[in-house]
């Protein structure tokens, strides 16, 4: 059986879909961002530990995507520069969230939004032919709606 991190480079490397995956058990934060700057992808990271509600996500999310200083730290402001990176021009995208299960239980109506807007994200830039994966990591309970990385 693969080990989480060989699923993510194998997934990688033989075209996988972009969108949401969960990874199975704990996952090198260092090992992920070698993978995805090995492809020429962004890195970003977003450590779960200290999100629990709306807030702590926007700034979580302002601080590893560096946004900048005009962010709204509102939904339809992180939708939008999710949507644009302009700041962060790359082939593709990926994103470690680690341990996310904390903020799903502790706010499920602001984690079902913040996970609505992950999903059209990488929607979108899958439309723009540009990749991005969101890759759960750690903690993933109550995520099952989420699929595993797995690898044919």
């Amino acid at each position: 059986m693969q080990e989480p991190i060989d699923r993510l480079a194998a997934a990688l490397e033989r075209g996988t879909r972009p969108g949401l995956y969960r990874l199975e058990g704990q996952v090198a934060e260092n090992r992920v961002g070698e993978i995805a700057r090995k492809r020429g992808f962004a890195f970003f990271h977003l450590t779960g530990a200290s999100i629990t509600d709306k807030d702590s996500f926007l700034n979580a999310c302002a601080a590893a995507f560096k946004f900048p200083p005009t962010f709204g730290h509102n939904w339809d402001a992180l939708a939008d520069l999710l949507g644009d990176l302009e700041w962060v021009r790359a082939p593709g995208y990926a994103v470690l969230y680690e341990d996310p299960a904390q903020f799903a239980k502790a706010n499920p109506k602001d984690w079902a939004t913040a996970l609505d807007i992950l999903r059209e994200t990488a929607r979108f830039w899958e439309a723009q032919q540009t990749p991005m994966w969101v890759l759960f990591s750690g903690r993933t309970d109550g995520l099952d709606d989420i699929p595993a990385l797995t690898v044919d």
